[in-house]
């Protein structure tokens, strides 16, 4: 009985030779319910450690995402600037004042008619495009 007294209260070597059979399976089942119970508990602490690292991996995931995200916020209000101060030098370039109607080539799309020989007119060189001009 001093032996399972030990076993439970931690004291191991607790024994004065009067134990009986009965104490003796008592005490190897209380041995291996508490060998269970602390094995449990080891798995337990492990999955608790591993998710609390994975929770903490998803977190500096989501600060690295969070940099990128602002990064490309920036780059596309840029292109947004740029693209909004391109066409208002186009329109205020251009000629024709209605809003509806087609724009007006570019000289470079010209200057690309005349050598892939496209519409706008098709010219054999560029000397009969200055003409035709």
């Amino acid at each position: 009985m001093n032996r399972l007294i030990g076993l439970v209260s931690g004291v191991v070597g607790l024994t004065d030779g009067t134990d009986t059979a009965d104490d003796d399976a008592a005490y190897r089942q209380v041995k291996l319910t508490l060998g269970e119970l602390m094995a449990d508990r080891d798995a337990a602490q492990g999955a608790a450690m591993h998710w609390e690292e994975k929770y903490w991996d998803a977190e500096e995931q989501a600060r690295q995402l969070e940099k990128e995200n602002s990064v490309l916020a920036d780059q596309r209000d840029q292109a947004i600037v740029e693209a909004e101060r391109l066409q208002v030098r186009h329109l205020a370039a251009a000629p024709n004042t209605d809003p509806d109607a087609e724009p007006e080539p570019t000289p470079i799309y010209d200057q690309l008619a005349a050598e892939q020989h496209f519409e706008l007119g098709v010219y054999e060189d560029v000397t009969e495009q200055a003409v035709a001009s």
